[in-house]
């Protein structure tokens, strides 16, 4: 990356809705039900009136093995805030599974000056693509685990869907992790808006000197017809190296202080004019190469930037990769207006202010009968676990529980006596000690379950 504008200003604001959201979503200890909690008092009617019930939330699901049978929990309590619904779950979840929940419509939960807790839409019209990786239909895990599918999937219908490139990371709230090195999504053949059209992002980041946006043609040797890069000091670039955008403000633009940001900017090239907005508010503008349009048929890179290497276009500088979350990326084939920009921006703030998303929790693959004394048992967990959320830490006899039905004997505690991890060729296996009361009969069914807030995979 040769070349460089510099915009002028500093934007300290973040995103922030005022209207009620999800403020925290965990599982249950057995995986049958979601608890929620939101962020004020929510009512199933205007006026701060009517409890919610089940209709008034949608649940989805992805990755793993298990499936819903309904979009509907199947039974809900209520203490304060803090709703327990009951999962409507068909098969035996293998801890991959993801499960999303929202009000199921505009007018089914508000809070008590009527703002409702489902988002508002986002524009629909002149979308060219719509990526989401919040959104099951764009993107999630695959069934055994994986981290990442291969796709980025184009939820606007038009099937501008970009591949993998390396191993990104993923989160279920924040969604597709950028991290230093090859890793970023592409999409090549790309026919992109000519004369007028607008990028959009939903971006949280510390890093300097990223490629967010990059678009090359190499016609006639352009690595960048149009490149977004550093939110340290933000850049624009038209048909690099010729046209470096100065904007009309002194000094940097910068959004890279940890915190979400709404990132749109439109440009037309027949006027040559740029308008740089952040969290719904415009904030810069410049004007350069009018007429000079964009090339079409060129190669897009989300999440670095690219280069010319031995004639072709290629990401060549690891330091150049985008570092933090977007979870959200869209282009338009027009210039949005300010209100189109307020409408999504006000979108964007309270869809990203619900943490409405859960990872059901890791799932016990399987077990083996007891050892002849009735003393020992092994059990699989389906992926690597952890008894703290930062991925650390080996599972420790206050992490399961235990409990025994049937037969003739009874357990002595309900907690393991011992637990070691056996590793080798099970790295996810351990060997539990129980101990009984009496003597077993056979007709003794142990159940073995993580213990509330002990179990935890690499992913918190």
């Amino acid at each position: 990356m040769k070349s460089s504008f510099i915009i002028s200003f500093f934007i300290s604001s973040f995103l922030y809705s005022q209207s009620p959201s999800i403020s925290n979503t965990i599982m249950s200890i057995d995986n049958t039900s979601i608890i929620v909690t939101f962020s004020e008092s929510v009512y199933n009617s205007t006026g701060g009136s009517g409890s919610l019930e089940v209709s008034d939330f949608a649940l989805s699901l992805c990755g793993g093995i298990a499936t819903l049978t309904s979009a509907t929990p199947t039974s809900i309590s209520i203490s304060g805030n803090i709703y327990t619904l009951g999962l409507p779950l068909s098969g035996a979840p293998n801890g991959f599974e993801i499960i999303s929940v929202l009000p199921s419509s505009s007018s089914a939960i508000y809070d008590a000056s009527n703002n409702s807790a489902l988002p508002p839409a986002y524009l629909s019209s002149g979308l060219v693509y719509d990526l989401n990786s919040k959104d099951c239909n764009s993107f999630s895990l695959t069934s055994t685990g994986t981290t990442l599918s291969t796709t980025w999937n184009d939820l606007s219908g038009n099937n501008n869907h970009f591949t993998t490139v390396g191993s990104p990371t993923y989160d279920a709230n924040n969604g597709i992790v950028f991290t230093t090195g090859d890793n970023y999504f592409k999409i090549a053949s790309f026919s992109h808006p000519t004369t007028t059209y607008t990028d959009e992002f939903l971006l949280k980041t510390t890093g300097t000197g990223d490629g967010i946006k990059s678009y090359g043609t190499l016609s006639p040797s352009q690595n960048n017809n149009s490149l977004i890069f550093d939110p340290g000091n933000l850049r624009i670039i038209h048909d690099d190296p010729a046209y470096e955008m100065n904007l009309d403000t002194g000094g940097n633009l910068s959004f890279n202080d940890g915190n979400w940001y709404h990132l749109v900017i439109t440009s037309n090239r027949t006027t040559g004019k740029d308008i740089v907005y952040l969290n719904g508010t415009a904030v810069a503008s410049g004007t350069i190469a009018a007429g000079n349009l964009t090339e079409q048929g060129g190669t897009i890179v989300l999440g670095n930037d690219q280069d010319i290497v031995s004639g072709a276009l290629a990401v060549n500088d690891p330091n150049e990769a985008f570092t933090g979350y977007i979870p959200i990326a869209r282009m338009y084939n027009k210039v949005l207006t300010s209100s189109e920009v307020t409408q999504n921006y006000n979108y964007i703030s309270q869809y990203n202010s619900n943490v409405n998303r859960v990872k059901l929790g890791p799932a016990i693959s399987s077990t083996a009968t007891l050892t002849s004394d009735n003393v020992y048992v092994n059990i699989t967990f389906e992926e690597s676990v952890f008894d703290t959320t930062s991925g650390s830490g080996e599972l420790e006899v206050s992490d399961l529980i235990l409990s025994l039905s049937g037969g003739t004997a009874t357990l002595s505690t309900t907690t393991p006596i011992t637990i070691t991890k056996l590793g080798g060729a099970n790295p996810n296996q351990y060997r539990i000690q129980i101990s009984l009361n009496g003597t077993a009969n056979g007709d003794e069914v142990l159940t073995i379950k993580p213990a509330a807030n002990s179990v935890y995979d690499a992913s918190g």
